[in-house]
């Protein structure tokens, strides 16, 4: 396995992708709805440029990319589309230091949840981020690509 050697350039985001592409095809496969790299699901809430060289046009502002939109079934058999994103782990001390310190000086939380803690508030941020940047939005203000990611 290649997780505990160092990988120079773009090998970490290589090895994402790569790991996606197969998810996809396994999914495919089991005959599971979803879309890969859902691109415009944010396009719409962010205003757009309006003069835009031809080359240009074909590109929306994005603001948020998800790895997957998926089909889940939930209660009852009600079905679903609910956005997901791929998230790898490797042996990387600057992501899973013991700073700040967990709750309750529980030193062996384990580092996937440790991260899945703080995956939810990153894209909160995002989002945040893209409602400032391009729709207007101030401090204290929800805008459009916030709250539909509620």
């Amino acid at each position: 396995s290649d997780v505990c050697f160092f990988r120079s350039g773009d090998g970490w985001r290589t090895r994402h992708d790569t790991i996606k592409v197969e998810l996809s095809n396994l999914s495919g496969w089991a005959g599971v709805p979803f879309q890969c790299e859902v691109f415009n699901h944010f396009a719409p809430l962010i205003p757009q440029p309006q003069e835009l060289s031809r080359m240009e046009r074909g590109r929306k502002r994005q603001g948020l990319v998800p790895d997957f939109l998926l089909e889940v079934t939930k209660e009852r058999g009600m079905k679903q589309m609910e956005l997901a994103e791929l998230k790898t782990i490797s042996c990387c001390p600057s992501r899973y230091n013991m700073s700040p310190p967990l709750p309750n000086n529980r030193p062996f939380t384990r580092a996937v949840d440790r991260r899945a803690r703080v995956l939810t508030e990153d894209y909160h941020k995002k989002a945040v981020r893209v409602d400032r940047t391009y729709g207007g939005a101030v401090e204290g203000e929800v805008g459009r690509v916030q709250s539909m990611g509620r």
